[in-house]
């Protein structure tokens, strides 16, 4: 592991000592909570998204809450402000990854989808998420 509180490395599994990419939030143009998909295994999946200017990440926590303070400590680094939009622009990501459609997904009590715009100051990096 790096350290660097800019990136979010992941690993093949446990044991592994060299990861398999880096998520440069450096980088981070955007991130979306609350995402559905019609593929089978990931129904009922605390789903969302790192859209940075290269390729957009899709990460997948073990509850709701896990995902909501993964990405409130991603926007936090990244120095996001918190802009609600109404449910009907909310996406479901098709298993094949094409296109936004319209569906509703709960997130901390209401449907919400989270949509992150950088602060004009820079970003304080004073912490590390203890996720």
């Amino acid at each position: 592991m790096s350290g660097d509180p800019d990136v979010l490395e992941y690993y093949k599994n446990d044991h592994s000592k060299k990861p398999l990419r880096i998520i440069n939030l450096n980088f981070c143009e955007q991130v979306d909570a609350g995402l559905t998909f019609n593929k089978k295994e990931l129904q009922d999946s605390f789903v969302f998204d790192i859209k940075t200017s290269e390729r957009t990440f899709y990460l997948v926590a073990e509850t709701e809450e896990d995902m909501n303070k993964w990405v409130q400590s991603i926007c936090q680094i990244c120095g996001f402000n918190q802009a609600e939009e109404s449910t009907d622009s909310l996406r479901n990501v098709s298993s094949a990854g094409h296109g936004p459609r319209s569906s509703p997904a709960e997130l901390s009590s209401s449907s919400q989808h989270l949509l992150r715009e950088r602060k004009s100051s820079a970003p304080s990096h004073s912490s590390q998420p203890t996720l």
